[in-house]
């Protein structure tokens, strides 16, 4: 468990530190850009003025251009691109693997068997069936017996 919260927290670190794939130099200046046509104006980003290539997509919320853009993550307030789409992916895995493992950890909590009490458990357990398998077998005998006394006694 503590070597997934400090996979968690490491990926965490990657995705939301490292620069995404952030495009912050023009490539046109904004007097040019004004002259082109629009069939021309349609290859460039008409906020950050650079070239609109494969994969490179403008991001409303930091309003900035990424290369290879997935999408704005809320959860590490940046953006997830080319760069940090590794650790991003990294970071989902150990949510998940986390989420799994605490859930496991609630439901032994929860039903009283401890991890360190397992083994002694299913010892314990196939001890205490052989042991009422016996006592409930005595007391059927007891109760034949005493079923007989009372079937003697209303015949009187």
């Amino acid at each position: 468990m503590i070597l997934i919260d400090f996979a968690l927290f490491l990926s965490f670190g990657f995705t939301a530190l490292r620069n995404p794939g952030i495009t912050c130099k023009r490539e046109i200046d904004i007097e040019d850009y004004e002259q082109l046509d629009n069939r021309n104006k349609k290859q460039y980003c008409e906020i950050c003025l650079v070239k609109k290539i494969r994969n490179r997509e403008h991001c409303d919320d930091c309003n900035i251009c990424i290369d290879g853009f997935d999408h704005h993550c809320p959860w590490t307030g940046k953006c997830i691109g080319t760069n940090n789409i590794i650790a991003f992916n990294i970071f989902i895995i150990c949510v998940m693997a986390f989420f799994i493992s605490s859930f496991i950890l609630v439901v032994f909590s929860v039903s009283g068997q401890g991890f360190t009490n397992l083994r002694n458990n299913k010892h314990n357990n196939k001890n205490n069936i052989e042991n009422n398998s016996t006592d409930i077998s005595n007391n059927n005998i007891n109760l034949d017996g005493e079923i007989n006394q009372i079937s003697k006694i209303g015949s009187n």
